[in-house]
């Protein structure tokens, strides 16, 4: 039963982890041009390496050693590395991006086109090949995306903790099951300690009284055989009236 609950929550699990991409459109979002978040205009703002966990920033190679004069102790994660701590940070503040529309190249990806679920700008909508589209301005599909995530978040974060419950519940179990195997073993030690005593006692007591058997056949045995050498010899050597004489005394002694 414990078993089919953890294959339960591990199928919730990953569902829970393809909502989350799937609502933050991270391959989109690893495969855009991220770039750097200090470089300033009149000079060409550089492609960034590096983003910074605790500023929520993106830094290009010349802006990094700069950074880290200041900053040493902040957490630095390679963009191209898709680990966790980067996930969580694109998702709570995204990188800067290209925003310039595609078809109007001074116009700026402001709307999100609902029928083709692309990025355009105004003249796109009103204009462009999108007109008659049904669309959204991008930046309310973006915060209701993220509210959507954060939830997914929180709901992720829940179930963790009822895992961790669960494998403490079964670290218990394992215990008890570990302490009710000794303490019957130990019982059992005892009872079997209990009965070896017994049967010795009863060998004992039987073993001691058929020595007593024995010894008292092997004194009537030699009795016997000294009334038979005895009886042999008044036989071969006795006159008629000892052997009479022997002979109503050996009856006397087997009648009584």
């Amino acid at each position: 039963m414990e078993s089919d609950l953890i294959d339960q929550q591990h199928t919730q699990l990953c569902w829970m982890k393809n909502e989350i991409e799937k609502n933050t459109n991270f391959s989109q979002i690893s495969s855009s041009v991220p770039l750097c978040s200090f470089c300033e205009p009149p000079n060409s703002i550089k492609q960034a390496e590096t983003r910074c966990v605790d500023c929520k920033k993106n830094i290009c190679e010349g802006c990094l050693k700069l950074h880290n004069k200041y900053t040493k102790d902040h957490k630095m994660v390679k963009i191209s590395e898709k680990n966790g701590e980067l996930f969580m940070s694109l998702i709570l503040d995204p990188p800067l991006q290209i925003v310039s529309c595609n078809t109007h190249s001074v116009e700026k990806k402001t709307f999100l086109c609902l029928q083709c679920n692309v990025s355009v700008c105004g003249l796109c909508i009103t204009k462009g090949d999108h007109k008659g589209h049904e669309s959204a301005l991008l930046s309310d599909v973006v915060e209701e995306k993220k509210s959507q995530t954060l939830s997914l978040i929180d709901s992720v974060q829940s179930r963790r903790q009822e895992i961790e419950t669960s494998l403490k519940l079964i670290g218990l179990m394992e215990t008890n099951v570990q302490l009710s195997y000794y303490t019957q073993v130990d019982q059992i030690n005892k009872i079997k300690d209990i009965l070896i005593d017994e049967l010795g006692e009863r060998s004992k007591d039987k073993l001691d009284r058929l020595s007593k058997q024995k010894k008292r056949l092997e004194r009537d045995l030699k009795s016997l055989e000294n009334s038979v050498s005895f009886s042999r010899f008044v036989v071969r050597n006795s006159t008629h009236d000892q052997f009479i004489s022997h002979y109503g005394s050996t009856q006397e002694t087997e009648r009584e």
